[in-house]
This record gives C-alpha cells, sequence and structure tokens, in this order.
C-alpha cells in the first residue's frame, strides 16, 4: 500500500498525433506509433483512454467505441443511479428466494463478494442501506439515529447474499448492494479487454481514482504517475487506485468525515487521513482494496475524542 494525496499520470499523448519521425531510444518498430487519446462521461465521472498504436485510424476508432461501449453496457448492468438497471432490479426484489439475474452481472457479485471476504469486509458491497443512510445524514447534517444505523447495519454484511450462477439471493430483509467501491473498476477492465482482443495493448485508463496500464509507450519502461509527494510510480500491465482521505467529505460537529463508509459502524471513515492506494493485477481489485486499505487505516487510527462513544459501542 502507498499513501498518496493524490494520483496523477505522466504521459505524452495527443488527439490522434502524426507518426513520430525519429522513433524514440532509436527503436525501429516504434516508428508508426502514433498516440491517442479519447474522454467519456460515464458513472458519474471522465473515464479517459490513452494509448498508442499503429493500426489504421478508422480502425482505431472502432476499438475506442467498442471498449467505451463495452464500459457503458456494464454500468447499465451495475448502476445504482439508474432505476432501471438489473442491480436495482435485484435491490427491489424480496429477499429470501433466488432472484434471476444475468452472467455478468453474477460474476461481477461473485467477485465483490469474494473480495469482500478476502478483506474481511473492510470492502463490502452490500453495504446500499448505510450508503442510503450516509447519504441523507450528509444532506442533513447530523449523524443519523442509533436505531437508524443498526437497522441499517443488520440488512448488510456481504455473508447475507449469496450468488449463484444465475441467480442472487438476499437472506436479510431490507438489502441492497452498492457496486461503486468496485464498478468503475470493472469497467475499466472492460475497456482494457476490449481494447487488446483489437490488438491494443499499450494503453492507460483512467477515471477520477483509478489508473489501468497495459504496456508501455514507446520508447519508456512503464507508464508512470507521481504521487503527492512528486514521486515517480511505474504502472506497467497493473492497476493502481486511490481511495478515502481527502474527496467529498463532509463536516458534522466537529469531525470531518470521508464518503467512504466502514462496514463496523455504518458511517464514513474519518477524513483526516491521508488517502490508501494499492496496486492490483486488475482495476476491479485495485478499487474495493484500495477501499478497504482506507477504512482499515481508520480503524487503526487513534480515535478522535468525539467519536470514542460511538466506537466503544461497535
Amino acid at each position: 500500500m502507498i499513501l498518496l494525496g493524490a494520483m496523477g499520470f505522466l504521459c505524452s499523448c495527443g488527439e490522434k498525433t502524426e507518426s513520430r519521425s525519429s522513433p524514440p531510444s532509436g527503436l525501429a518498430e516504434h516508428a508508426e506509433l502514433r498516440a491517442w487519446t479519447m474522454t467519456r462521461p460515464m458513472a458519474g465521472t471522465a473515464f479517459t483512454a490513452h494509448l498508442y498504436t499503429n493500426l489504421p485510424a478508422s480502425e482505431v476508432e472502432k476499438a475506442l467505441a467498442r471498449a467505451f461501449e463495452a464500459a457503458a453496457a456494464l454500468e447499465k448492468t451495475l448502476s445504482c443511479r439508474d432505476a432501471a438497471s438489473e442491480l436495482n432490479r435485484l435491490n427491489n426484489a424480496p429477499s429470501g428466494s433466488p432472484f434471476p439475474i444475468s452472467r455478468p452481472l453474477a460474476q461481477s457479485l461473485q467477485l465483490a463478494c469474494r473480495l469482500a471476504e478476502e478483506t474481511d469486509g473492510a470492502y463490502d458491497p452490500t453495504l446500499g442501506p448505510c450508503i442510503r443512510l450516509w447519504h441523507r445524514a450528509r444532506s442533513r447534517g447530523e449523524l443519523p439515529a442509533e436505531a437508524e444505523r443498526l437497522q441499517a447495519l443488520a440488512a448488510s454484511g456481504h455473508e447475507k447474499l449469496k450468488i449463484a450462477e444465475t441467480t442472487a439471493t438476499k437472506l436479510v430483509p431490507g438489502m441492497r448492494i452498492d457496486l461503486g467501491g468496485i464498478g468503475k473498476g470493472m469497467m475499466l477492465d472492460a475497456m482494457a479487454s476490449e481494447l487488446r482482443q483489437s490488438g491494443i495493448p499499450r494503453y492507460l485508463l483512467t477515471d477520477t481514482s483509478d489508473l489501468l496500464a497495459g504496456e508501455p509507450p514507446p520508447g519508456k519502461t512503464a507508464w508512470e504517475y507521481k504521487d503527492s509527494g512528486g514521486k515517480i510510480i511505474p504502472l506497467l500491465n497493473e492497476a493502481a487506485s486511490t481511495s478515502g482521505g481527502n474527496r467529498q467529505n463532509i463536516v458534522i460537529g466537529s469531525r470531518s468525515y470521508a464518503h467512504v463508509i466502514d462496514s463496523r459502524t455504518g458511517l464514513g471513515i474519518r477524513a483526516d487521513l491521508p488517502p490508501a492506494t494499492v496496486h492490483a493485477p486488475t482495476a476491479a481489485e485495485a478499487d474495493a482494496r484500495a477501499t478497504a486499505a482506507a477504512v482499515r487505516a481508520a480503524r487503526c487510527a487513534p480515535p478522535q475524542r468525539e467519536m470514542k462513544e460511538a466506537c466503544q459501542t461497535q
């Protein structure tokens, strides 16, 4: 785990740039590689693809279109923002009985539940009731009532969700699944898969908090991003994700809370700690594990005075 204040990447990509006249580092095989960049708003943020390829322009444009379409289709399946999404149909279904779901949703939920188990619930995709309650608390500027908080926690917990190949069963009433802590990473992975199938292995895909790198730019050994201290971090055929800390904060009473929810308390984690960044083989895994790292860091930090009573009730 690397603690960062913010993530930024370093590259020299341009929109449909011309071929290089002199290949860097004397690598003749890179002579025809051109840099491309495309950005599209999705999932409440901006997704950007940076890539190098010697494919014809028409093939690159089609490949980029397929990559963004794959991410958009996955968002339509996994979104909590879209009332008509397949995930929300599952959320609105009654508990206690298997509910039919598509293979893509089943695979996404299986991955999310596996990562929840591996992180001992520090990342948990079933915190929808707590997230809803926390959004309301943030809008009101006050902590939720104790009874409401305990009720939301009772309706959460990855061990209370059973996933089969084509069905999902919520074992408790009121459970709502929220894939906000992993969904954007899944979308980046879907984009990468499409690009590789199109013969484009040199790419860097980004959203607000996630990076997914393929093969390096021409003349480089890796893509690079800069941490808050100015240190350059290489990224090659892997992902990095940042969570927690200084984004989407709210001050209630004398404490600042982050948007990330602790599955033990049902409240936002403290926002005065540095955000957590992790590397992983896929963007989905990095996304979830970064959330878990931020939650664990907050749990290990000494509680602030005004929160001691709340911590002692857990």
